[in-house]
């Protein structure tokens, strides 16, 4: 089987996603980074995506700028957006970011790029982005999906 270049954790909440993501996190070669919320933050609830773009246009230098300026420094919420924030340097990320295509999908993968921090396979652990298969199956066609369900057992 040939190893994917990334792999995202979706599903449903409380369903076991966490752990999954442990699990994978024991690879030398995966890291499986926490919750983006990048296109969903649940079914109805749209994600940091939305927020980022009305920072700034990325297509130009200056609405690129005023993205990581809104990531690094008005960003309120978003528990991996902190962790960015906190171990990656700023100007690193900004440069990364300008010297990529400037799209949503290389934002979101330049994230998981640095959480990755070198290793061969890359994703992330939103269980809401169920509700956005069909962009990140676009955006990562080599990309693997791990669906967790919940099931209740009544007897």
């Amino acid at each position: 089987m040939t190893q994917p270049s990334h792999i995202f954790v979706v599903g449903s909440g409380r369903a076991g996603t966490t752990l999954v993501r442990e699990i994978l996190n024991k690879s030398e070669d995966v890291a499986i980074c926490g919750e983006t919320r990048f296109l969903n933050d649940g079914p109805f609830r749209r994600g940091f995506q939305h927020k980022f773009a009305g920072a700034g246009d990325m297509s130009t230098d200056a609405g690129a700028r005023r993205v990581v300026d809104y990531i690094y420094h008005d960003l309120r919420d978003g528990a991996f957006w902190g962790w960015v924030k906190e171990n990656v340097a700023q100007e690193q990320f900004l440069h990364r970011l300008l010297a990529s295509d400037r799209t949503d999908r290389s934002l979101l993968d330049l994230a998981m790029e640095a959480y990755a921090d070198g290793k061969a396979v890359r994703g992330e652990k939103t269980p809401a982005h169920i509700y956005s298969l069909p962009t990140l199956i676009e955006w990562f066609p080599d990309a693997k999906f791990i669906h967790m369900m919940r099931c209740l057992l009544y007897t």
